[in-house]
Order: C-alpha cells, then structure tokens, then sequence
C-alpha cells in the first residue's frame, strides 16, 4: 500500500526478488528495469508538477502499456486464465 512505482520498479530490479518475476515479464531484470526505469519520473512529472508531456513521452507511456499488456496476456495465457471465469 505505502509502495511508490519507483519503489516497484526498483524491486523488479533486484536480483534477490528477480527470479520471482522473470516469468511474468521474461528477458533480464536489466532490460525490464530499462523499459519501466523512465516511468515513475513521468508519473510524478504528471500528477505532481502537472507539466504537459512531449509527443515522445506519450509515445514511451503507450510503448510500455502495449509491451505490459502483452506480457499480461502471456502469463494469462501460460496460467489458462480466463476472463469469464
């Protein structure tokens, strides 16, 4: 509950926990954290200095929205979930 998406991405980073989660999001905890390190700071930039973003931001925010969905859809997948269930 007191996590911060930082905090979140940070975890991911972290060898100790990473084999918990490499099955969930693949590759190394290097090339995850690489793919969400930008997003606390454009999280923050939005809810708490309330700047505008640039095109290229939003272009980031929608890359990694599209790369976490998929990777949902995959451990659904792999876990034979099923949204009616």
């Amino acid at each position: 509950e007191e996590m911060t998406l930082n905090d979140y991405v940070m975890l991911l980073r972290y060898q100790g926990t990473w084999e918990k989660f490499r099955p969930a999001f693949g590759g190394t905890a290097n090339t995850v954290y690489a793919k969400l390190e930008p997003l606390p700071l454009l999280r923050n930039d939005v809810f708490h200095f309330r700047r505008e973003l640039t095109v290229e931001e939003y272009d980031v925010l929608r890359d990694r929205r599209d790369w976490l969905l998929t990777r949902i859809r995959k451990l659904e997948a792999n876990r034979g979930f099923n949204k009616n269930d």
